[in-house]
């Protein structure tokens, strides 16, 4: 029997697939009247991806067509389940429409991408309500229940690495100098509400991981009976008094072995909360997105949740009061990869900060976490009511 290589091209098994995100520049549709899988696109990266750096164009076409969802024909003519209008394509300075090629690869013959799944979110960037974030870092906390109301709820957290600041102390006058403005920033501005992620890292012990974090999201706050988003200032007064800050500056100088060497960094962060209709428990497919950043904790109900690099969709509503700030929400969140993205416990985050021996350490921990994450084998979507985390992951 001969040699056989049944992967696509051939040259031997296919790298990870992954979920890129990319801008339509034009459309090659064979029969207007129909989709085909010789339909296909002109695209541009918008992140890295396939080995290829930010900007690179690209072909793209379907592996095959899907039941329901978007199809290259769907994008150019618009789609009848649901009716949707056509994507827009670039020219004249305008921008056109963008998405997600969700497990998608290179076929190694044509060098076209080939996609499994198309998810076109965005169809003119410039004036669209719907909006990507890409290329950032993300976690998704499972979807909780409120006992006292019964409603439902699902958090996302977006990570400005590339804005972490080293600190030399955590008091009130540092945090409110460094992340106040952040803090001060309007959700509708931000694409969610905003806080940060404390970390320290004791330099000389990191291997042993002696590393700790904690996560604050500005509160909102009652005056005379009205709720409103606090201000900086209250807010950093609310996170010094909190449980998390209290043991953060607790384990940094502890009388008994105070930390020698300390990394201290504060990452600015934004809560997204997850759309009605993208509720894994009011989502038709069951799809929860919170399956792609975290594990169970053995012998407890409990998970670990971790941050991976992705994508985001987030739609914009109209404010509800003269002046407001609007309302927004997610309906999708997935890493750069489709399986084994390396994913990051919240004390081990990279940034740019970090000492290379130190990033290193925390990347290799991140790889096995993500070689552990299989969303692939189609897990159910958790209850309710589910725990939304548990002991810090170690």
């Amino acid at each position: 029997m001969a040699f056989s290589n049944k992967s696509a091209g051939g040259g031997g098994p296919l790298p990870p697939s992954q979920n890129a995100a990319f801008e339509v520049l034009s459309y090659d549709v064979k029969d207007k009247n129909r989709p085909s899988v010789d339909d296909t696109f002109q695209g541009i990266l918008l992140t890295e991806a396939f080995g290829h750096p930010e900007g690179t164009e690209l072909t793209f076409k379907m592996r095959s067509l899907p039941a329901k969802g978007e199809t290259i024909h769907g994008m150019a003519y618009g789609s009848s389940k649901p009716k949707l209008p056509p994507t827009s394509v670039a020219g004249d300075g305008v921008r056109g429409g963008q998405g997600i090629a969700e497990g998608a690869y290179v076929d190694r013959k044509s060098g076209v991408v080939v996609m499994n799944w198309l998810t076109m979110k965005v169809r003119q960037p410039e004036t669209n309500i719907d909006q990507l974030l890409v290329g950032q870092y993300f976690s998704v906390d499972s979807e909780r229940k409120n006992n006292n109301t019964g409603r439902v709820n699902q958090a996302r957290y977006m990570y400005d690495v590339n804005a972490a600041q080293v600190v030399d102390r955590v008091d009130a006058e540092t945090l409110l100098a460094v992340i106040g403005p952040h803090l001060e920033t309007p959700g509708a501005n931000l694409g969610g509400e905003p806080g940060f992620l404390l970390r320290g890292i004791d330099l000389d012990n990191f291997k042993d991981e002696a590393f700790q974090a904690t996560r604050f999201t500005v509160p909102r706050v009652e005056e005379n009976g009205v709720y409103r988003t606090a201000t900086a200032q209250e807010a950093v007064a609310r996170f010094m008094e909190s449980d998390g800050a209290k043991r953060f500056l607790g384990a940094l100088m502890d009388p008994k072995d105070p930390v020698k060497n300390p990394l201290i960094e504060i990452v600015p962060t934004a809560r997204i909360r997850t759309g009605k209709d993208s509720l894994p428990s009011e989502s038709q497919s069951g799809k929860d997105d919170s399956r792609f950043f975290k594990l169970p904790v053995p012998d407890t109900e409990y998970f670990n949740h971790y941050i991976g690099r992705g994508h985001t969709h987030i739609r914009w509503q109209d404010p509800k009061t003269e002046g407001g700030d609007g309302s927004f929400f997610s309906t999708l969140t997935l890493p750069m990869q489709r399986y084994d993205t390396p994913m990051y416990a919240p004390a081990e985050i990279p940034t740019g900060n970090l000492p290379q021996e130190v990033a290193d350490f925390f990347h290799a921990r991140a790889e096995d976490i993500g070689r552990k994450i299989t969303p692939r084998n189609n897990a159910p979507a958790p209850a309710a009511d589910e725990p939304s985390s548990g002991p810090a992951p170690r």
